[in-house]
């Protein structure tokens, strides 16, 4: 299954929560380059998304790059913490009622 979402998505980071091999295929199908945190203990073998194993693989043989990929979400997170602490209430909820104090 293919998406388009009009616009180009180069990298995408995720932390364990997302580890499935359906998410990394369907960033794949966008275009883009899964690096999904990896457990321990994570199997290379595929079982019919060739993305998840794509992404295993290079987990594997360059470990260094693909943490140096990945560091950029932590880069992300932070600069997200820095907004929320200086918009503090403006940005606490989509709902208008739970932004007021």
């Amino acid at each position: 299954m293919i998406f388009n979402i009009g616009i180009n998505v180069g990298e995408m980071y995720l932390d364990k929560g997302y580890l499935l091999r359906a998410n990394a295929q369907l960033i794949a199908d966008i275009g883009a380059v899964p690096y999904i945190a990896i457990k321990i203990n994570v199997k290379s073998k595929s079982y019919g998304y060739p993305a998840w194993k794509k992404m295993v693989n290079i987990y594997r043989e360059n470990h260094d790059d693909y943490a140096m990929h990945y560091h950029r979400r932590s880069i992300i997170e932070g600069i997200f913490s820095a907004m929320k602490r200086r918009m503090q209430s403006s940005i606490r909820s989509r709902i208008f009622h739970n932004q007021v104090l």
